[in-house]
């Protein structure tokens, strides 16, 4: 039955955040109300004014128009809401009518695009902490959202949140710093043995993937509705970078990348750079930077070229390699970055072999112009024109404005930095190696996700704290001598 509303009275939202707090979790109110509320709010404003005329105004808001709401929360949040006069708590309501409000004033299907993606459906262009103009919409109602819930969190629960779950950027830093501190007991045991890594490190991918989190006990005290949804929303882009990250992993299995070990070639040109510079230089010494490297590659052309056949089998000219510097340096930008994240241009970082791996990736890639299209949830038709992966490079535009807008799709770089390492494996003979380092790195973010898929903050920390010392404990047994891999 419509309700009452009495023209010209006045009336003063309860169920919107930033109004009427309740800290402490004392009020209560039905779904009953919070549609008295929306059906005032779609007719008079709260001085009772009369509402700006809409498409939608004066129409009756009923339980069903509520459904699509409530579907999401109970997908996504697991909270199942029914019957329209149970007693709910107050900050349960007001996300119903946040959610719900932000839907309806949406022109494309919300809950869709806020829905926790699977492999197939995930996107790294999901970003938290980048300034692209890819799937903004997105990020902007997901930003709008959070800046409207944040500030009735509880203040310890929010410095929680915020220490623990890290932009998806910041997140996939801390992994890495893991990473290493897990393997050191394996790479302090082999050093220098690639054949006892590799089975370390496929053991370890195994057994990370054999990880199972703790079920969740029941609370005392569940955590409320607004602060879910907050956790939610904050790890959603992490889920995305993860799925996108594991398919493009896995059809990247099934390009056969064409590159060859050239240790020996590698020796002989250190060798001769030596000689040159009056320094010790070896494969695996630093001897240029990101600055220094066009002057580099200008330099020495011709080597390059014979070191690129070699591994290859792709003939190049000089003008080839030249044509092509700014490419390699943004294959060679990506690879700092995930050594060593945001770093000054001119430390002197890239060795010989990183050098020759960037050119041959890029050489590599020109013959083989694979077509890639960034994709994200919501995307329309006019951005789904097909183009070549290198294209996405934009040689019109400097790494330094990479740090100011995200020009280029996170899918594109994040392939051909997977083609560099695998070149990189390939010609320094470490194939198998890389391999099997990048299962586990896999197995590490697929568990990582996993403890996020309850949005409990207190449940998140201590499952991330158990699956690290599982981490941990177990590199050490692998480490043991007296405990020798399973091939």
């Amino acid at each position: 039955m419509k309700q009452d509303i009495k023209k010209g009275s006045t009336r003063q939202p309860r169920f919107d955040f930033g109004s009427n707090p309740d800290p402490d979790e004392f009020q209560t109110a039905t779904l009953r109300e919070l549609l008295d509320e929306l059906n005032y709010e779609r007719t008079y404003r709260a001085n009772g004014e009369r509402a700006i005329a809409t498409p939608t105004a004066g129409a009756e808001v009923t339980a069903q128009s509520l459904e699509l709401t409530l579907a999401f929360i109970q997908d996504a949040l697991g909270e199942s809401i029914q019957g329209t006069t149970d007693p709910l708590p107050l900050s349960t309501v007001k996300t119903i009518k946040l959610l719900y409000l932000t839907n309806d004033a949406s022109d494309t299907q919300l809950y869709r695009r806020l829905a926790r993606p699977d492999e197939a459906s995930a996107t790294m262009e999901h970003w938290d902490s980048r300034n692209s103009s890819r799937n903004d919409y997105t990020a902007k109602i997901v930003s709008e959202l959070m800046a409207t819930i944040h500030p009735e969190l509880n203040t310890t629960k929010s410095w929680r949140i915020e220490t623990i779950l890290l932009s998806t950027s910041k997140l996939l830093e801390c992994m890495e710093r893991e990473n290493f501190e897990i393997l050191t007991p394996i790479y302090e045991q082999f050093q220098g043995d690639d054949q006892s890594l590799t089975r370390a490190f496929s053991h370890m991918a195994k057994t990370v993937s054999s990880y199972h989190p703790a079920e969740q006990p029941r609370p005392a005290v569940a955590a409320p509705l607004h602060e879910k949804l907050y956790i939610y929303l904050r790890t959603l882009p992490f889920f995305h970078f993860v799925g996108e990250y594991k398919r493009h992993f896995r059809a990247e299995e099934s390009v056969g990348i064409q590159a060859h070990p050239i240790q020996s070639e590698l020796k002989a040109f250190c060798e001769r750079l030596s000689s040159e510079t009056q320094l010790q230089i070896d494969e695996s010494v630093p001897i240029t930077s990101i600055s220094e490297f066009p002057q580099f590659l200008s330099c020495h052309a011709q080597e390059l070229c014979k070191l690129v056949q070699h591994a290859t089998g792709i003939k190049s000219e000089r003008r080839d390699l030249l044509g092509i510097s700014d490419a390699v340096l943004k294959v060679l930008h990506a690879y700092v970055f995930h050594q060593w994240h945001r770093t000054p241009p001119t430390v002197v970082n890239l060795t010989v072999t990183d050098c020759v791996a960037a050119v041959a990736t890029i050489r590599i890639q020109q013959k083989e112009k694979t077509p890639y299209t960034p994709q994200w949830v919501g995307q329309d038709s006019s951005g789904m024109t097909v183009t070549r992966l290198l294209s996405h490079l934009d040689s019109t535009r400097s790494i330094e404005e990479l740090y100011e807008e995200d020009y280029i799709p996170q899918g594109a770089l994040q392939i051909l930095y997977h083609r560099f390492c695998i070149v990189y494996s390939k010609i320094s003979g470490r194939v198998q190696r890389q391999l099997a380092w990048m299962e586990f790195q896999l197995a590490r973010q697929a568990k990582y996700a996993e403890c996020f898929t309850n949005s409990d903050i207190d449940y998140i920390n201590q499952e991330l704290g158990r699956f690290i010392k599982f981490c941990m404990r177990s590199a050490f047994s692998v480490s043991l001598p007296s405990e020798p891999c399973p091939v």
